[in-house]
């Protein structure tokens, strides 16, 4: 490589600075408006303001290649993260503006309480805050999880994909319900290993290799010999017959076989 190529590298380089997925990396606090926007999977640059009918309105602008369904998932995390932050769910530092005041109250015994919107350019929330209230409701928007949600380490596609934990996950979820028909849990598990290694990625298919891979999930660490279950007995016919016939026996009410007579006709024996 020349100079001229080498010191051309080096300033493209600084001509383009950051890439959008590391300025993102550096906003570990962020407003409610860019906390939405990436939410929506569009950069925070492209939130707007502007006005209808003298009321102010907050929007984005989306180009081809962003999220078909941008706008709404915008407007509707804007408005959702903003009813966490007044309902105490979601930590946020709050700035209100005051000339839009409103009463609330939690409870009819109480006191009203006036308060007025948060302001959403200023308001702002730890990154690591809204993660987790993210992912305590199961959501995994790609620019704050740009790698992927807490289970994906089952997805193959994934750039950080392990064969052998992805195997030893599925080996201990299929052992939880399965008929171990008489084995120990690890002699199971390292069966189905062996039946469906391929299916994971994984190439060793060594005895030893899934013997020790087995120990992994293996929860069953007593030791000793399976308890197989118990064979139901089958009882023959001539079994049957005696059982029936002791039955009746012990049924059958003893009455004399000629009652005695009696001139009183409401008189019963018995």
């Amino acid at each position: 490589m020349s100079n001229n190529d080498f010191f051309g590298t080096i300033a493209d380089e600084f001509m383009n600075g950051l890439s959008d997925a590391d300025l993102y990396k550096l906003m570990d606090v962020i407003s409610v408006e860019d906390a939405a926007a990436l939410i929506a999977g569009v950069s925070p640059n492209k939130v707007y303001h502007d006005y209808y009918a003298d009321d102010e309105y907050v929007s984005i602008n989306t180009k081809q290649g962003d999220p078909h369904n941008a706008v709404d998932v915008f407007s509707i995390s804007l408005k959702t993260l903003g009813h966490a932050i007044k309902s105490g769910r979601l930590n946020a530092h709050i700035v209100v503006t005051p000339k839009t005041d409103s009463l609330i109250q939690n409870d009819l015994n109480k006191d009203w309480i006036a308060i007025s919107d948060i302001n959403t350019a200023k308001t702002t929330i730890d990154r690591n805050d809204l993660k987790e209230w993210l992912s305590d409701r199961g959501v995994y928007p790609h620019l704050l999880f740009p790698n992927g949600k807490k289970d994906d380490y089952m997805n193959q596609k994934h750039i950080n994909y392990s064969a052998k934990l992805a195997l030893c996950v599925r080996a201990w979820e299929v052992a939880q319900t399965a008929n171990l028909d008489g084995k120990r849990v690890k002699g199971f598990i390292e069966d189905w290993m062996k039946d469906n290694a391929k299916a994971f990625g994984v190439t060793n298919t060594g005895d030893k290799f899934f013997n020790d891979l087995a120990a992994i999930p293996n929860w069953d660490i007593t030791g000793g010999r399976a308890k197989a279950k118990p064979t139901p007995l089958k009882a023959s016919k001539k079994v049957d017959k005696q059982i029936a016939s002791e039955v009746q026996k012990k049924l059958t009410v003893n009455l004399p076989e000629k009652l005695p007579k009696t001139d009183d006709p409401f008189d019963i024996p018995f």
